[in-house]
C-alpha cells in the first residue's frame, strides 16, 4: 500500500527534466546549544543533554525555484537518511513529527528545540528562517531560564534573532514513510534505555509539499527539518525542485547520479570537500588580518554591488552566522566581528548583487 502512495504522490510532482541548476547548496545551521539549564527542564520535555546541538537543514535554490520533496528510491538506489551516533531529542510535551507547537508553547518548555521534518513551517503561524535573516520582531523569550544559551557556535543568540517569521507554512505530505512518519516521536525518543545510533531513512518514501515551497525571503531559503542530538550528525539527501517553467523539475542525489539527476556535495553532511570547494574558488576580496582575533576586514577592489549578504560556515558545512553587507562601491573596506566565533577555520561566502564570492580565514 505504501509503495502504490509513494509511486503516486512521486508522480504528482511530476518528473520532467530542465537543464538549470536551481538548487544552490543545502545548508546546515547551528541553531542551539543546550546548557544545564535546558537539560535539568526536563520534567515534561523529555532527555535533553547538555550540549546538544539543534540543526536545522535548509533547501537554498535560485529565485522562483520551488522545493517539493525529499524522497529515497529503490531503483535507481537512492537512500534518504538522517543519523546520529547518540539519540535524537524528542519533546515529550508538544513535540511531533512536523512543528505543530505554536510560539506560546515554545515559551513554555524545550518544545523549540525538538526534532521534526517541515516544508518551510517553523512552528503553527511561523515560516522558518536562518536565524541572520530574521527581522528580530517578537523573538520566543523563555522565563524559565531556558533557551538562552549565547554559545558562540550556535551563532545569534535565540533570544535576538529566533529564526521565526509570521507566514503562512506550507503542509507536508508523505508517502512510503509511515513507519518513519507515525512513529517518528519514538524513533527519536532518547530515553535512557534507547539504543544508540538512531536513524530516519527510507528508500521507498517522501515528504514533500504539493505545488511546492518558496522561501519567505529573496534568498528563497527553505526549511526542511530540526533534529536535535548530542552525537555525531549526518545525512545523505534526495531533493527534488520546481523549476521556473511549469511542470519543470530537478532532482539532486547524494550519490550515483543516473540519467537525469544531478549531484552537489553538501547533498552529504558532513560537507567534507566544502573547503577545497571554497578554495577554488575566483576571489574578488582580500580579508586582513587573517588569521584574526576579533575583527577582519573585507576588502573590495574595482565592486560596485547594491544588495549585498554574508555567510559563514565552520568547517564541516553548517552555518554559524550572517548578515547584510552595505553598498560596494569601487574599492571598499568593511570590517566585521568574530569575536562571538570559536577559534578554528571558517569560510566566508558572499553574495554580491546574486554574484556568489567565496574564501577562508582563520579565527585564534
Amino acid at each position: 500500500m505504501y509503495k502504490f502512495l509513494f509511486v503516486l504522490i512521486y508522480l504528482f510532482f511530476a518528473f520532467i527534466a530542465n537543464s538549470q541548476n536551481g538548487l544552490e547548496r543545502i545548508i546546515v545551521e547551528k541553531y542551539y546549544i543546550s546548557d544545564a539549564n535546558d537539560a535539568a527542564f526536563n520534567d515534561v520535555g523529555g532527555v535533553l543533554p547538555v550540549g546538544s546541538v539543534t540543526y536545522r537543514v535548509y533547501v537554498d535554490m535560485l529565485p522562483e525555484y520551488k522545493f517539493q520533496s525529499c524522497y529515497g528510491t529503490e531503483i535507481p538506489l537512492h537512500k534518504m537518511q538522517f543519523s546520529t551516533s547518540t539519540r535524537f531529542f524528542n519533546n515529550e510535551d508538544r513535540g511531533g513529527f512536523t512543528p505543530v507547537y505554536n510560539k506560546n508553547s515554545a515559551r513554555n518548555n524545550t518544545v523549540m528545540l525538538d526534532s521534526w521534518i517541515s516544508g518551510g513551517a517553523g512552528c503553527v503561524g511561523n515560516v522558518g528562517v536562518p536565524k541572520y535573516l530574521d527581522n528580530g520582531l517578537d523573538n520566543v523569550v523563555n522565563n524559565n531560564g531556558i533557551l538562552k544559551n549565547e554559545d558562540p557556535m550556535a551563532g545569534i543568540p535565540l533570544t535576538q534573532q529566533d529564526g521565526l517569521v509570521v507566514g503562512t507554512p506550507n503542509q507536508i505530505i508523505s508517502a512510503g514513510i509511515a513507519d518513519g512518519v507515525n512513529g517518528l516521536n519514538a524513533l527519536l525518543d532518547n530515553l535512557n534505555d534507547a539504543p544508540l545510533g538512531a536513524e530516519f531513512s527510507t528508500i521507498d518514501g517522501l515528504w514533500g509539499v504539493p505545488g511546492g515551497s518558496i522561501g519567505l525571503t529573496t534568498e528563497n531559503i527553505v526549511l526542511i527539518g530540526q533534529f536535535t542530538t548530542d552525537g555525531e550528525f549526518s545525512f545523505e539527501l534526495n531533493i527534488q525542485i520546481g523549476t521556473p517553467t511549469p511542470g519543470g523539475v530537478e532532482q539532486y542525489v547524494a550519490r550515483d547520479a543516473v540519467d537525469l539527476e544531478r549531484t552537489i556535495p553538501s547533498m552529504i553532511y558532513p560537507d567534507t570537500s566544502i573547503v577545497k570547494t571554497f578554495e577554488l574558488a575566483n576571489l574578488d576580496f582580500s580579508i586582513f588580518p587573517n588569521p584574526a582575533i576579533d575583527e577582519i576586514n573585507l576588502v573590495f577592489d574595482h565592486i560596485n554591488s547594491i544588495k549585498n549578504t554574508y555567510r559563514i560556515y565552520d568547517i564541516t558545512g553548517a552555518i554559524v552566522a550572517g548578515g547584510n553587507l552595505p553598498s560596494l562601491d569601487k574599492k571598499t573596506s568593511f570590517p566585521l566581528n568574530i569575536s562571538n566565533l570559536q577559534k578554528g577555520i571558517f569560510l566566508i561566502q558572499l553574495m554580491l548583487d546574486g554574484k556568489v564570492k567565496t574564501s577562508k580565514f582563520i579565527k585564534i
